[in-house]
């Protein structure tokens, strides 16, 4: 949208804090991190600028969640959950307008271990780990319908410029969520220069 001058007169806020509580420590925990945030906005109707009943109700737009996570190369993991509420509007005139308050939700959880690091963690050459990630969506609280998404996999990494890895794939809507099911295997490789 750079192109074109901003024609929402909301602002929105955010905030993010990050707690290490043992990041003065040396050992596998230095750098877990608790970090809850919050992101408050509002839309305009698209009906703000009707010359004949201009329609200049707030629409919302709030997220908040929360993340905790470590980002050791040896044993990296997260899990996070997040909400968020958005109105949305119905209706071709603004006589018509509708605004329809919509919440949902997501939670997920990764976690990625090099086994062979613990023992050397300057390891260069020869390094494989393993990988495994969760998630759960629900797109409106309101109605039932959710997806998850599920992916294992493990992965070679001949140098710390080049990576192999091999992993499943799994996405389910279930409860009457529209969409179709998906497993699929992938070959990925990575080549840093």
């Amino acid at each position: 949208g750079y192109e074109n001058p901003e024609n929402n007169r909301f602002k929105d806020y955010a905030l993010r804090l990050s707690i290490t509580p043992i990041s003065s420590s040396r050992g596998l925990f230095k750098t877990f991190a608790i970090s809850p945030w919050f992101y408050a906005g509002a839309n305009a109707s698209r009906f703000a600028a009707d010359l004949t009943r201009p329609v200049d109700t707030r629409l919302e737009r709030n997220r908040y969640g929360l993340f905790v996570g470590n980002r050791d190369r040896r044993f990296t993991f997260g899990a996070d959950y997040a909400h968020r509420t958005d109105d949305s509007e119905t209706g071709l005139t603004p006589a018509t307008d509708v605004i329809t308050g919509v919440s949902g939700r997501i939670y997920d959880g990764f976690v990625l271990v090099r086994p062979r690091e613990f023992g050397n963690p300057n390891l260069m050459t020869n390094s494989f780990g393993a990988l495994v990630r969760f998630d759960h969506f629900t797109p409106n609280d309101a109605v039932s319908g959710d997806q998850t998404f599920f992916l294992a996999g493990v992965f070679w990494e001949p140098s710390r410029k080049a990576a192999l890895a091999l992993d499943y794939q799994a996405t389910t809507p279930r409860n009457g969520l529209a969409g179709s099911a998906a497993k699929t295997w992938f070959l990925h490789w990575n080549l840093s220069f």
